[in-house]
């Protein structure tokens, strides 16, 4: 009896399968882009696999920015295609594009809410913190932080060698801005409160204390805008 040839193996493999199969590749490869151009060359069920819009949700984009700086037309089409289906990762780095780099607030923000509907934290704390810096959208901007403030507390324990969850995600933040533009955007920039005590860290625990909800997060606006 002969034996059927490895194409026509793969072929008779459920599309989800397949589907879930490139997926994997995708989110875990050092090199996404790379292994799926690869990919797409083997065979017509691959190459129709790779196109699919849950593939492209799931690409590691952030494990290919070396790209922005050697092919950054390749790359800036790659992540407007993941961000159009939905990639989180990819939403929040052209998000964080249009707000910080071209200005565009409003449509900057419609992807990086993107972000937040699939997860992603560090987009999250910056729809808060954008919001929170425009007094007409304080009150939305805080809605957002005590949510993110809420994600924080329920993983307390993987905090990073001590570092507070906030500035853990605000570094984050802040190191995928530089990424995207070299220009300070100061936004509304908001001050820090002059009661002497507020903001300080008093008791055995080191926390912080603030006399207000607003004041605590004025002051984290205060520090983004400052570290940025």
């Amino acid at each position: 009896m002969k034996l059927k040839s490895s194409r026509a193996k793969i072929e008779e493999l459920p599309n989800d399968l397949i589907g879930e199969v490139v997926g994997q590749l995708v989110s875990h490869s050092p090199t996404p882009i790379s292994d799926l151009d690869n990919l797409r060359i083997t065979c017509k069920t691959f190459h129709a696999a790779s196109k699919e819009k849950s593939v492209g949700r799931r690409i590691a984009i952030e494990k290919e920015r070396w790209m922005q700086w050697w092919d950054s037309d390749r790359y800036n089409g790659i992540l407007e295609h993941c961000a159009k289906v939905g990639n989180p990762e990819a939403c929040f780095l052209l998000g964080l594009k249009i707000v910080f780099d071209l200005g565009d607030v409003s449509v900057g923000l419609g992807y990086l809410r993107k972000a937040v509907e699939g997860g992603h934290v560090a987009a999250l704390y910056t729809v808060g913190i954008v919001l929170f810096g425009y007094e007409k959208e304080e009150e939305l901007g805080m809605e957002y932080l005590k949510k993110f403030e809420a994600l924080c507390n329920c993983h307390a324990e993987v905090e990073d060698a001590g570092v507070p969850q906030v500035e853990r995600y605000r570094r984050k933040a802040l190191d995928a801005i530089r990424l995207v533009t070299w220009r300070r955007w100061s936004g509304m920039k908001r001050e820090r409160c002059t009661i002497p005590w507020c903001g300080g860290r008093i008791g055995w625990d080191n926390c912080k204390y603030f006399c207000s909800e607003s004041c605590k997060w004025s002051c984290e606006c205060f520090e983004f805008y400052e570290e940025m």
